[in-house]
């Protein structure tokens, strides 16, 4: 993938979840008898959905500083420190736990709507912001997989990783 259509892409992903995360913190309204929900401890941060927009905005800002200043090699010896940086973060945090909320959340959504996006919700809840939540993960986080040259971190690090994020998750 040329380098220009690399920056386009990531700008796009980039884009798609600073919108997603700006207008479910400012422009969504949230009836009274919801809002008290959202406000109470750790607001949208007790949602793992909400952290993995935050860290699939984090990721593919980050990409485009790669994009600019670093390298896309599958040569250890010829990659930057930002391509190392934003490639453990995909092949340990980003891939991962954008899969494992996708799935999960469709699923669950399968099986029982009411689980994780009661029909209530609707009302106020635009569809599309739930696709940028729950469904744009899926393709673009696969053509990253796809076409974007990575050197993946050991299984060991990865882990690692994503238990220290999880760990976190859980604590807070």
């Amino acid at each position: 993938m040329k380098n220009s259509i690399r920056i386009i892409f990531h700008l796009g992903a980039a884009s798609n979840f600073a919108y997603g995360i700006y207008y479910d913190l400012l422009e969504l309204k949230v009836p009274d008898d919801y809002a008290k929900i959202s406000i109470d401890f750790a607001g949208r941060w007790k949602y793992l959905t909400f952290w993995n927009m935050v860290l699939q905005l984090f990721y593919f800002s980050f990409s485009i500083a790669n994009d600019l200043l670093g390298s896309n090699s599958t040569n250890l010896k010829e990659q930057t420190a930002l391509q190392r940086v934003r490639d453990f973060l995909f092949g340990s945090l980003v891939f991962p736990l954008g899969m494992f909320v996708a799935t999960t959340f469709w699923v669950l959504w399968a099986i029982d709507r009411e689980l994780v996006f009661p029909v209530a919700l609707d009302a106020f809840f635009p569809g599309w912001l739930n696709h940028i939540m729950h469904t744009s993960i899926v393709p673009l986080d696969f053509i990253e997989l796809i076409f974007i040259p990575k050197i993946f971190p050991k299984r060991s690090h990865a882990l690692a990783g994503l238990s220290a994020l999880m760990l976190g998750y859980l604590a807070w």
